[in-house]
């Protein structure tokens, strides 16, 4: 029996990584604007644009994406433009 439990502790650990790693896929959206990489909370768990590449593109137009800005991006636009001016 011990031998058993050796062989599930590693399984369920890699298990456990796994469901973290999805969570956080179904809950955030990873944004590269220029060189770096923005977090943003989405409004809702699912797989909508989880990964988006916004370098060279206009930021209106990603604003008028409704999942992105229902997820608040013009927020995170007006921030960088903040940090930006200091």
């Amino acid at each position: 029996m011990s031998s058993r439990k050796k062989t599930i502790r590693p399984l369920l650990s890699i298990l456990l990584v796994f469901g973290v790693v999805a969570f956080s896929l179904l809950r955030y959206h990873f944004i590269l604007i220029d060189s770096k990489v923005r977090i943003l909370k989405k409004a809702t768990l699912n797989w909508q644009y989880t990964f988006v590449d916004a370098r060279g593109t206009n930021r209106y137009k990603l604003v008028l994406n409704p999942v992105l800005a229902k997820a608040g991006l013009k927020d995170l636009f007006h921030k960088e433009d903040k940090t930006i001016d200091k």
